[in-house]
């Protein structure tokens, strides 16, 4: 219950832009979420799970940060990859690239990857710590590194764009060991998109 109260708080805020590409909230159009695959995604990786031991002020303030810091991660990612591009009726490149981006397998293994990125970026490299990821303050300077990572993962690699059917192929496959494989063979790792070398 309290796992879901949490969902719901997220996905009932009317700042959340990734909202209007969730099928259950904008059936106006074919849509890349699904609110099953935002709990087996970015829920999975970004959300803390319950209970924790932390007395209850406390936490209370440290999930309002992390509430409001889930809906800027997926705003960055709405405005970076969704907006002014997912189009199912123009099909276009902008289109193709998205669909990609949002396979049901590419999306569990690059949120997992994001989550690694992030923890990175916010000098977490306790695993307690990384539990917690987004419980916590995060200042602006951050989330303009946060957003630049997003940036370099969807619009410099080659991955996306590339017109070869073998991409689309792993990327459909429903499996994040598969896919995460598959970017490694195609040099996207966590490293690269941490500005190292490759791809």
């Amino acid at each position: 219950m309290i796992r879901s109260n949490i969902y719901d708080s997220i996905l009932d805020d009317k700042e959340n832009l990734i909202n209007d590409f969730i099928a259950e909230r904008n059936r106006t159009r074919k849509n890349p979420l699904t609110i099953y695959a935002m709990k087996q995604t970015f829920f999975k990786h970004f959300i803390t799970s319950p209970p924790l031991d932390i007395n209850i002020e406390e936490l209370d303030e440290l999930r309002e940060f992390e509430r409001k810091n889930l809906i800027n991660l997926l705003n960055i990612l709405t405005q970076e990859t969704l907006e002014n591009k997912w189009n199912p009726d123009s099909n276009d490149n902008w289109h193709r690239t998205a669909e990609r981006i949002y396979s049901a397998g590419s999306l569990k293994a690059w949120t997992g990857m994001l989550r690694d990125v992030i923890a990175q970026v916010l000098d977490l490299y306790d695993e307690q710590e990384r539990k917690k990821i987004l419980l916590r303050e995060v200042s602006s300077d951050k989330w303009d590194i946060i957003r630049g990572r997003i940036r370099r993962l969807f619009s410099e690699h080659k991955l996306w764009t590339n017109s070869s059917p073998e991409i689309d192929s792993n990327l459909r496959v429903n499996n994040e060991t598969h896919v995460r494989e598959f970017f490694k063979q195609n040099e996207l790792t966590v490293n690269w998109i941490l500005g190292g070398k490759g791809a």
